[in-house]
């Protein structure tokens, strides 16, 4: 690994030069080998090196200009031009001829893969920025920035992102000799943030590949290599021309007030964050010859309010003091445009609407059983089916949303959420003489989990079906975390896939509360002092130790929830339950502290 800049700077009173190039570069090798007498006379070799390298000038140039000692500019300009780097090359074989060379240049392997990719990435920004400060009452703070990449394909490649904020302090400015209030303070601010594109696959124009043609997993550009009519469907998809820049757009408003000599304080923020242009995919006609394209156009905010409260409501460090702290965070997101205009998208088990949240699930809603084949509903003679396969005794209730007779995906319905609108903690902090007690609270509320697991282990019939770790009885059945009673007995043999997972059945409210850490203290005072020593005075001894602070700190001691679950916080990120992880334990630490 090499880090480091070279750099010269120039300061003439008010203005500031400085202008450096910066080098950061590592490379990383691997080699693996297991020779034929430890794999059954089949040897393997695995050889591994990449490099990342970047390489960056930036200059800037500064100038503070005050006016009065009351009005104060700040300007500066700054040039950066960066140059990224990745490259590394893979290779594996089996089957060696001779354990003496145990490489993929000179030992013979039979089945040989090799893996090589180069990926280059060039930013150049210019940024300008003017802050304004009145005194301690009023501050403007601008930012203009404009960046070009090259990532992103030549009639997008620029893009202008500024920023501002504003500060306000009106307790200096109209509340000056207001003794109850301490402080208070407002601020706005808004700006455009570039997603800068880390693949550069999307500047390369049209062009779609498949990992069918090689046969080693490998994608490769069909359509760079004439293969259009080789192999299709391609499953990576077609990027096409006008792909441009993904940005953000936020702004917020916010407010902190202190009262009493700060016994008392509170902050308040609200938050707008809109994700504008970012790309997805989206499905096009199989006659195309690939199964969907990228495009830009998908839409998302994400709004909220963010609250603090801390307060002393005892205050007496020689006796009893109490400082408490309650946090709550409220969050809301919206799916506001897909590309090209439609209305919802279907990617894998999850559908996205515009109107909706993002995070919501996509399942079948379940009414029940039927209890006999007379209970099937049915039109001109014609029972409910799914797939052709009509519902008989014993089988699902799913709703027919549409009423056309028929289950499929038409008929799921938008429900619940992934992640919690609604968090907080509480934290209190109590001492009593040497003795102190802190608590900390954290909570969650408002959103779902689908048990996956509880899925898996009523769907035997299927799972036994499928070759994975998951149909292993011996490893995920021993433990019994449900009781049979929690859901129906549907028939495994209806055809119907009665216990999958997509289906509100297995939706569980997720709401918890935790007991994140407790911690008992007490500290020990010890007046040691050292002796002066020759042609010392008295006064010159020092204490060289102050106090011993011993402690018992429990973390994760308990939690309050409904979920069946081992730990509501457990959650894979797409909001399933697998039984996977490992549970966060209990732990206790007894420790002290030195103080010199």
């Amino acid at each position: 690994m090499i880090n480091g800049y070279l750099g010269v700077n120039y300061n003439w009173k008010d203005v500031y030069v400085d202008t450096r190039l910066m080098l950061d570069y590592n490379t990383n090798v691997r080699h693996v080998y297991w020779p034929s007498d430890l794999m059954e006379s089949a040897s393997f070799v695995s050889d591994y090196s990449g490099y990342n390298r970047r390489l960056s000038w930036k200059s800037t140039v500064s100038y503070s200009l005050n006016i009065s000692n009351a009005h104060l500019f700040d300007f500066e300009l700054q040039e950066i031009i960066q140059k990224d780097v990745q490259h590394y090359n893979y290779a594996k074989g089996y089957d060696g001829k001779d354990d003496t060379k145990p490489t993929t240049n000179g030992g013979g392997f039979q089945h040989i893969q090799r893996f090589a990719d180069k990926m280059q990435n060039n930013l150049v920004s210019s940024l300008l920025s003017i802050d304004y400060r009145y005194k301690d009452i009023f501050g403007v703070k601008t930012l203009f920035r404009y960046d070009g990449a090259s990532n992103v394909q030549k009639n997008n490649r620029w893009l202008f992102t500024p920023a501002f904020s504003i500060d306000w302090n009106l307790k200096n400015h109209l509340f000056a000799n207001n003794k109850v209030l301490t402080d208070w303070s407002m601020n706005v601010s808004w700006a455009r943030i570039g997603r800068f594109l880390d693949n550069n696959r999307f500047a390369a124009g049209p062009q779609y590949t498949g990992e069918e043609l090689t046969g080693l997993g490998k994608p490769v550009m069909s359509s760079y290599y004439g293969y259009a009519t080789v192999a299709r469907p391609y499953n990576t998809g077609w990027i096409g021309y006008g792909i441009s820049w993904p940005y953000s757009d936020k702004w917020n408003i916010g407010t902190s007030i202190a009262l009493f000599n700060n016994r008392l304080n509170l902050s308040l923020e609200y938050y707008n964050n809109t994700e504008c242009d970012l790309i997805t995919t989206v499905p096009v006609a199989q006659e195309y010859g690939y199964k969907y394209q990228y495009a830009n156009g998908m839409k998302i905010r994400n709004s909220g309010v963010e609250m603090n409260i801390t307060g002393k409501i005892f205050d007496n460090p020689k006796s009893f003091s109490w400082e408490t702290t309650l946090g709550l965070a409220y969050n809301h997101n919206e799916l506001l445009r897909l590309p090209g205009g439609v209305k919802d998208l279907v990617i894998g088990n999850r559908k996205l609407k515009v109107g909706h949240s993002i995070d919501e699930f996509w399942v079948y809603s379940n009414e029940g059983i039927y209890k006999s084949d007379e209970e099937v509903p049915s039109i001109n003679g014609v029972k409910l089916a799914m797939s052709s396969i009509p519902f008989s005794k014993n089988d699902p209730k799913w709703k027919d949303v549409n009423g056309d007779n028929v289950i499929n995906e038409s008929d799921k319905i938008m429900k619940g959420h992934i992640l919690p609108p609604l968090t907080g903690n509480f934290v209190n902090q109590f001492k009593y003489k040497r003795f102190d007690l802190g608590v900390n609270l954290f909570f969650a509320l408002g959103h779902d989990a689908l048990n996956y697991r509880s899925s898996q282990r009523y769907n035997f019939l299927n799972l036994d079906n499928i070759p994975s770790l998951e149909s292993v009885k011996e490893i995920f059945f021993w433990q019994n975390t449900n009781d049979k009673n929690d859901y129906p007995i549907y028939n495994q043999m209806s055809g119907l896939t009665p216990y999958q997972a997509e289906q509100d059945l297995f939706m569980e409210k997720l709401w918890y509360i935790k007991l994140r850490s407790v911690t008992l203290g007490y500290t020990l005072p010890i007046q040691k002092k050292i002796k002066p020593g020759k042609g010392q005075k008295k006064k010159d001894s020092k204490n060289t130790l102050k106090d011993i602070y011993f402690y018992v700190t429990g973390n994760n001691l308990f939690t309050i929830t409904d979920f069946s679950g081992d730990d509501p916080e457990l959650i894979d990120f797409d909001g399933y339950y697998r039984g996977y992880g490992q549970a966060l334990s209990r732990s206790v630490v007894v420790g002290l502290r030195f103080n010199f």
